[in-house]
C-alpha cells in the first residue's frame, strides 16, 4: 500500500484541490492544477512516475490472483497485457503457468525502467516476460492468443476507448492470420469495476477530477457491451472476479461472407 498512499496522499490530492472546478466545468481538477493530463504529467517526472507505476502493480495484485485463479490458460501460449506497467498481472500468471510465455506493453518510459528492473533482479520469470513499448491508441503486439486489458478504459473517453479497442483488435486480427488453419482465434479481457451501486459515486467522482467527465464510466454490463459492438468485437461472456472486477470476454467479429450473384 505504501506507493498507492503517496500517490493518494501527494499528487492526487493536490489535484483534488480544484473540485470546485470540476463540479462547475466537468473538466478535470488535474488538469487545471498541473497544467496537463495525468499521463503527460508523468512522462515529464519520472520520480512521480515511479510511484505511479508501483502503486497501480499494488492496485493489480488482488485482480493479478483473481485472473490467474478464474481463466484456464492451459490452452493459451502467449498473454499480452496491454497497459500492463511493470508485469505484475503478467508476473502473477506465469507464475502459475510454466508453458506461458507473456508480453507487457506500455509507454516507453514503463517498458524501460521495468525491463531494467527485472533484468536486475535476474529475470524471475526464466525470460518468459518482455515489454513492448508502444502508443496504445496505434498499435499494439500482435501474436498473442490471449489479450488482458485491464484498469484501462474507464480513463479515456468513449472515442479513445474505441481507438485501444481498433488497436486490440487489428493485432487479434493479423495474429488470426498467421495461425495454423482451425486454431482457435486470439481473445480479448476487459476487466473493469463497474460503476453500479449509490456508493460507487465516490469513485466516479474520483474519476472525474483525474481524468474528466468524458472518461468511461461503465455503469452495466450492458454499457461494456455497447462499446464492444461499436468496436466490431463480440461479447462471449461476462464473469465477475473477487477482485470486484468485471471480466469481459471477447474476440473480434468475423465479417460475414459478401453474397454471389449471378450463382
Amino acid at each position: 500500500m505504501r506507493n498507492r498512499c503517496i500517490l493518494l496522499a501527494e499528487t492526487y490530492d493536490d489535484a483534488f484541490g480544484a473540485l470546485l472546478g470540476t463540479a462547475r466545468t466537468g473538466r478535470p481538477g488535474f488538469d487545471e492544477v498541473f497544467g496537463s493530463s495525468l499521463y503527460e504529467y508523468l512522462e515529464g517526472d519520472p520520480d512521480t512516475e515511479q510511484v505511479f507505476d508501483a502503486a497501480m502493480a499494488e492496485l493489480a495484485r488482488s485482480a493479478a490472483e483473481a485472473i490467474a485463479e478464474q481463466f484456464d490458460f492451459s490452452p493459451v501460449r502467449r498473454v499480452v497485457d496491454i497497459g500492463g506497467g511493470n508485469g505484475t498481472v503478467l508476473g502473477t500468471i506465469l507464475a502459475r503457468n510454466p508453458h506461458l510465455e507473456g508480453v507487457c506493453v506500455d509507454r516507453p518510459s514503463v517498458c524501460a525502467r521495468s525491463a531494467d528492473r527485472m533484468a536486475a533482479a535476474g529475470h524471475p520469470h526464466g525470460g518468459r516476460l518482455s515489454f513492448h513499448p508502444a502508443n496504445i491508441f496505434e498499435s499494439v503486439a500482435d501474436g498473442g492468443d490471449l489479450y488482458l486489458l485491464k484498469n484501462v478504459l474507464h480513463d479515456w473517453p468513449w472515442h479513445q476507448c474505441l481507438r485501444i479497442l481498433a488497436s486490440v483488435r487489428n493485432a487479434m486480427t493479423h495474429s488470426t492470420a498467421s495461425r495454423a488453419p482451425g486454431a482457435a482465434p486470439p481473445r480479448l479481457i476487459v476487466l473493469e469495476p463497474l460503476l453500479d451501486r449509490e456508493t460507487d459515486s465516490v469513485h466516479a467522482l474520483f474519476r472525474t477530477v483525474i481524468s474528466g467527465s468524458g472518461a468511461g464510466a461503465f455503469e452495466t454490463p450492458e454499457d461494456m457491451r455497447r462499446l464492444l459492438t461499436e468496436a466490431d468485437l463480440d461479447l462471449l461472456s461476462v464473469t465477475g472476479l473477487a477482485s470486484g472486477h468485471h471480466a469481459f470476454e471477447c474476440r473480434a467479429r468475423v465479417p460475414l461472407p459478401s453474397p454471389q450473384t449471378g450463382r
